[in-house]
């Protein structure tokens, strides 16, 4: 969406791709993401922390949300949530800051350290990206690829 460095597979984006987008609604720019939430479980990005223009940060719900080629478009600043707002969702969600740099497993082998996420166009997981010792690996949701607790 943001560049060819940034594709990944059939329409699948990387997230720090995603977070390089502005978060506008009707054309007028609400603030920047700074983190995506992502519900591991339901292998899908339920959420994306947003550093709004009074510089506080609220939570926007994808499912409220469309991510085009140069913006996260909603159809209202009301769309996004306060923190009390937001409880529930993170209750069951991780930040993907809090991810980075955590052991990947694929079938109970160990295959490097969690860099990034590919998410598709609906916002379902596709993949974790993994630092590998040797470059960048593309490890599928389909191969249930697990990430060590904290």
């Amino acid at each position: 969406m943001s560049g060819k460095q940034d594709e990944v597979a059939d329409d699948g984006l990387r997230g720090d791709a995603v977070l390089r987008l502005p978060v506008r609604a009707r054309g007028v720019a609400l603030g920047h993401p700074t983190d995506i939430i992502l519900d591991l479980a339901g292998h899908r990005a339920i959420g994306i922390d947003v550093m709004c223009g009074d510089r506080r940060h609220r939570f926007l719900p994808l499912a409220a949300a469309t991510i085009e080629p140069d913006t996260i478009a909603v159809s209202s600043a009301l769309i996004l949530l306060d923190e009390l707002g937001a409880a529930f969702y993170r209750r069951r969600a991780d930040e993907l800051r809090s991810l980075r740099g955590r052991e990947v497993e694929r079938a109970g082998q160990q295959v490097g350290r969690l860099v990034d996420v590919v998410l598709g166009p609906d916002a379902s997981l596709r993949a974790f990206l993994v630092d590998g010792g040797g470059g960048e690996l593309v490890v599928p949701i389909e191969d249930h690829p697990t990430i060590a607790p904290v």
